[in-house]
This record gives structure tokens, sequence and C-alpha cells, in this order.
């Protein structure tokens, strides 16, 4: 009992309230400023700096028409200047003479959301970022000189596949990415996480793949995350972990006692051997308090998980699994066959020439939908190729036609469905048997015209 009331005693008193900030309007980010030290508290229309103890340095209002959203910027600083960069597009700001000014000539192009943004010797790059159904796995950066951002060329290797909301970090000469999201390259709207580490070499242009591991599978970026010598911390289901870069290894931190405490919007920093975090004011929301909390001593691990440990010791669990999966999938195989076999035989679309119909039922159609429709009339199995014809009376390109497609696709499933009162898909995707590389439609139910 003594041990754990000491425990927390000292848990208390290792906390250390710097001050409170009282802003005129709510803060929607704060930012730590290395090179000057102080703080930038971002509003609506205003940003106020502040040193580390609380000082109010300055105050800039903005014109409500400069820019819709402050929190829609990424705060960069090269030496003294300061800028503010859009994380979905090509916008850039630099503030200077307490005036926000736009020096890029891009524009919004929304192709980078939720990409890697980060400086390194005197450049601004950002890797990776989602847009129009693709996702990047290259890196772009500011040109200072044409005030355009620009591709970052390198040699032919291999390479991470295109992602988004990573985790990240620099260390050393290195770019590292963990984790993140990734498009599902068969169903564009589609995302999948992923469990795997890289890390690229900025001098050299060299990437490098570390390891898959199970415990980075969904982890995605948050400002909570950060650095500390050669580990890099961030929190996952209520717990801190730390990866250790020397030894590839995963450190559950034993009582962290922040987890619970923080505004998870609002990015820690180092300084000084403390950590520096922002909690909420329970009462005023838009107060902010500035704590910190001493690193020396504290975020010691309790437990090390390695990969290659991770991975012997459920290795028979995952083989049991697997085996049992086969099992049932086998029995159950001839059933659902048997299953998908009645349901054709009872359910037959009658075709109009604007609707599908079913007993009673009638759901209208586009003429798109009725052509597909009759090409399955004449085939079961029908390529993309001949779906995509049914739109080149459109003006667009190639990957629109694509989108229009897997759109018309699915709303015209999602009707069939309808007309039998069904979950399972009646229009599914498949492998041609010839070319595994060619994708094919299939119709599950016979069609049947009526005019």
């Amino acid at each position: 009992m003594k041990i754990a009331i000491s425990f927390i005693l000292i848990t208390i008193f290792q906390h250390t309230k710097i001050f409170t900030y009282n802003p005129t309007e709510k803060t929607q980010n704060v930012d730590y400023i290395p090179s000057s030290k102080e703080l930038l508290f971002r509003g609506r229309n205003s940003l106020t700096f502040t040193s580390v103890e609380g000082e109010v340095l300055r105050e800039i209002l903005l014109t409500t028409d400069t820019i819709k959203n402050l929190n829609t910027l990424e705060v960069i600083t090269l030496g003294n200047a300061l800028y503010l960069i859009n994380k979905s597009g090509g916008f850039v700001y630099q503030l200077e003479n307490d005036r926000l000014i736009r020096i890029d000539n891009s524009y919004d192009h929304k192709s980078q959301m939720m990409s890697s943004i980060f400086r390194y010797e005197n450049k601004i790059y950002k890797f990776g970022g989602y847009g129009f159904f693709d996702a990047r796995n290259f890196f772009t950066f500011f040109d200072f000189q044409s005030n355009e951002w620009e591709v970052l060329e390198i040699e032919k290797q291999e390479v991470p596949i295109g992602s988004f909301d990573s985790k990240y970090f620099i260390f050393e000469d290195y770019f590292y990415k963990i984790g993140g999201k990734a498009l599902d390259p068969y169903s564009r709207t589609k995302t999948y996480p992923l469990k795997d580490i890289w890390r690229f070499h900025l001098k050299e242009k060299k990437w490098e793949h570390i390891l898959d591991f199970e415990y980075f599978k969904k982890l995605t970026y948050s400002k909570n995350d950060f650095l500390i010598g050669n580990k890099f911390y961030f929190e996952n289901q209520d717990q801190l972990y730390a990866f250790n870069l020397v030894n590839k290894a995963l450190e559950k931190v034993k009582n962290y006692p922040l987890l619970q405490k923080t505004i998870k919007d609002y990015s820690f920093f180092i300084e000084n051997d403390h950590l520096f975090y922002f909690v909420g004011t329970f009462n005023d929301k838009t107060k902010i308090t500035v704590n910190r909390y001493p690193i020396k001593g504290n975020l010691n691990f309790e437990q090390q998980i390695t990969p290659g440990a991770s991975i012997t010791a459920t290795k028979w669990i995952i083989g049991f699994i697997l085996l049992s999966v086969i099992i049932f999938a086998l029995k159950n195989r001839k059933r659902a066959k048997n299953d998908k076999l009645n349901f054709s035989k009872k359910h037959s679309i009658i075709l109009k020439e604007h609707s599908i119909n079913f007993k009673s039922k009638k759901i209208n159609i586009t003429t798109e939908e009725y052509q597909t429709l009759k090409l399955f009339q004449k085939s079961n199995h029908i390529s993309i190729n001949q779906i995509i014809d049914l739109f080149k009376s459109k003006e667009v390109s190639y990957s629109q036609k694509l989108r229009l497609k897997d759109k018309m696709i699915s709303e015209l499933d999602t009707k069939i469905k309808l007309l039998f009162n069904t979950d399972a898909n009646q229009i599914e995707q498949l492998k041609n048997s010839k070319d595994n590389r060619i994708r094919l439609y299939n119709l599950n139910v016979p069609i049947l015209e009526k005019r």
C-alpha cells in the first residue's frame, strides 16, 4: 500500500504545469519552433507566438480571406523563415512582416492528402499521400528557385508501395516510415493497413526495407509520437511503445502516465530533457495548459518484443488456425456452391429497357446498366474493356472511364441485391483462367428479356 501511494505521489510531482494559455478564439493547433524556442498557437484567423514559459511575444491577426482554415496547414521552419504548407496540395505560405504571403506557383490539386511533410537540409519535402483513387510512393520537394514542387528523381530500386497516413520521422540522414494505409489495386475506394518499416537515405537516395511486424499493423500518423535518441515512441491501444532503431526491437514502456491526459491534436516536443505536452481545461474548452514531464529516470521498458520471437511464438497457432480454416472451407465449399446454384435457379432478372424486374418488384436502371446486362445476357463473363466501351461517347480520360465503370458496377450490383432482397453480391470480379492479369465480371443469376 505504501509503495502504491509513493508511486502516485511521485507521478503527480513529476508533472510540472508551465502556464495556461487563454486565447481570444479557440486554438486549432499548437506548434513548437525549435530554432527560436517558441510556441505558435493557431486560431481560426490568428497566429500567437509565446515563449515556452508563457510570455506572449506577438500576435498576428489575419484577414478572413487569406486562408480558409489554418489547421489545414503544416508548419515548417528553415532557419529563421517560417512556412505553412498545404497538406493536400501545393500551396506554400511564408510569414513575412507579420503577413502570410503565398509564394508557390502551384494549386490545391488534392493528390497528396495525408502525406508525410518534413524538412531536411534547408528543403521542404513531401512523401506519399492519397488523391484521385491513387496513393503515391515518391518524394516531392519545393524548389525555391521556381517556387514549384518537383519530383525527387531516384535510381531504379525496390521501393515501398504507395501509402498515406503513415507514422514518420527523420533520424540522422534517414526518412523512416512505419505502417499507414494503402489502396486495394482492384477496388480503389478500399484501403488496407500496412505493417512494414522502410527508410530512405536522403543523401544517397536509396530505399531500404527494414522489416514487417504485426505490431505495426493499423498504425497511422499521430501528433503524439516523438523521437528521443535512437528510439521512436508511439501510442497504441492505451499503451506507449518505443521502436529501437539499433536492435530493431519493440519496447513496451511501463508506468507512462500521460496516455489519458493530453490533447491528441497537439504535437509533443522535447526541450531540456523534458517532454512537453498540452492539456485542455475542463470548465473552459478554449484554455490550454502547457505541462512538462521529465525524461530522465522515466520511459523505462518492461518488455522487449522482437519480430523473430513474435513469429516463433505464434507460428504453431497460425498453422493450427490455417488448417482449421482450410478444413472448414472445404466442408462448406460444396454447400455454398449448391446454395448459389439453387439461388440462381429460383431467381431470374426480367430485363426491360429501363428497369429490372422480379415478381412484383421493379427497379429503374440507366442506359449503361441496361447495356451491361445485355452483355451479361450474351455471356456470363464480360471484360473490363467491354464495359468501358459503353462510355466511349463521353469525352473523358481512360482513368475517369474506369471510375465511371466502378461506380456503375457497384450501383447495378446494389440494385440486383435489392431486387432479390439478398446481401450476397450478384456481380463478382474474377481472374481470367488463361491470363491472371485480366479481370472479368461474372453475373450469378440468369437474365430473361421482356419487351
